[in-house]
């Protein structure tokens, strides 16, 4: 059962929000890279319902910062405009880069391997999302695993591609250190909810092996806007991105975020 269990967290690559700060005064943001706050809570739907993985992502000037919760020692940067994707421990106050150009190779690579050997369909490569206009419901998926995102539509303009965008970094990243499940009806997920301008409220993934199913469950809320201390935490991440020791990535201790519970 464990085995299956974190595969299936491996593949809900969810990451957003709950609780919206609401002490001190929001700061100001910019229109060409709107601010957002983002907390997810993810369960494991079992006999018990049980809270595996909570994480904090908060986006600015076009980097999204990607905080595990509650000891926020895990943290990873999105630094999407520089084609890097930085990890920081902030216990053995290391970091590692990965490039974005990497990770799209290795997805490129691991797709058409999925193609010439035959294993394409058991994998979803070419997974269709299907989206509900009338109930904001969008599915993806394929034999063994399917996800249901319910949505909500996004509060201004550009949040809702900025986030998709995100968890679709975030799924080819946990690809890449985790090579394990398949990711493309999540990417698919995603690519349909950003054409449709909308934001996950609750997404759902049941995933079937043999005669066992297991269900994973994410809880989104989002702010458009970035407290003082989201701002303050942003700037103490700036300075790990500086004083941290830069190790290789072999080297590095992989963050145990939240999809890989």
């Amino acid at each position: 059962m464990e085995p299956m269990r974190r595969t299936a967290a491996l593949m809900l690559t969810l990451v957003g929000m709950c609780a919206v700060l609401g002490t001190g005064p929001l700061a100001a943001q910019s229109s060409d890279h709107p601010s957002l706050r983002a907390e997810t809570k993810i369960y494991f739907d079992g006999r018990k319902p049980a809270l595996v993985g909570e994480t904090l992502t908060l986006f600015d000037t076009g980097i999204a910062y990607d905080i595990q919760l509650p000891e926020k020692s895990q943290i990873t940067v999105f630094d999407i405009p520089r084609s890097r994707v930085v990890l920081l421990d902030a216990t053995t106050q290391q970091r590692t880069t990965i490039g974005c150009d990497d990770l799209v190779r290795y997805m490129t690579a691991l797709r058409q391997q999925a193609l010439e050997t035959g294993k394409a369909d058991a994998i979803g490569v070419s997974t269709q999302p299907i989206s509900d206009p009338q109930t904001g419901v969008v599915q993806a998926g394929f034999p063994g695993f399917l996800y249901i995102a319910e949505t909500q539509a996004a509060s201004q303009p550009g949040l809702s591609k900025i986030y998709n965008d995100f968890t679709g970094w975030a799924t080819r990243l946990n690809m890449y250190q985790n090579p394990r499940g398949a990711p493309f009806a999540r990417l698919a997920l995603n690519e349909q909810m950003s054409a449709s301008e909308v934001l996950p409220s609750k997404i759902t993934l049941r995933a079937t092996v043999g005669d066992q199913t297991e269900t994973l469950r994410s809880e989104h809320q989002f702010s458009p806007m970035l407290s003082v201390q989201d701002r303050a935490l942003i700037s103490q991440i700036g300075g790990m991105l500086v004083s941290f020791q830069d190790v290789p990535a072999d080297q590095f201790r992989t963050p145990r975020v939240a999809q890989n519970e």
